[in-house]
């Protein structure tokens, strides 16, 4: 009974921490993921926010198929400060891999511990 219980505990936190995604789907959209890659480096490495405040970051790639614009946005959805899950928010966890590259969706959202980063696209 227990493994059981432990069992849907796993599913129900797994499922609570997965991003939403939404949007147009684009195949082929992997083609483009370099755009939320860098939009994703310019915030969790502070180069285009200032450290832990709320903030967007903008980028595009384009290819021979059309051209994707890409911002992100975090903010806080709490009284809690700062964004300790900027890197894991956006990355293997969450928003790029799960909706960019295995959904193909535009967007995306993820919500956690007081943190609001949101994906939105545009294109091809």
């Amino acid at each position: 009974m227990q493994l059981i219980t432990f069992s849907a505990l796993m599913i129900l936190v797994s499922s609570a921490l997965a991003a939403d995604c939404f949007g147009n789907k684009v195949s082929g959209l992997s083609n483009w993921a370099e755009a939320y890659w860098d939009a994703r480096q310019k915030m969790c490495g502070n180069e285009d926010c200032a450290y832990q405040q709320q903030c967007t970051t903008y980028s595009s790639k384009s290819t021979g198929s059309g051209t994707v614009s890409v911002s992100l946005t975090r903010k806080y959805t709490g009284s809690k400060k700062g964004f300790p899950d900027c890197w894991d928010a956006t990355d293997n966890r969450d928003i790029i891999n799960q909706c960019v590259n295995n959904e193909s969706k535009l967007s995306g959202d993820w919500t956690y511990n007081g943190q609001l980063y949101q994906f939105s696209g545009s294109g091809p």
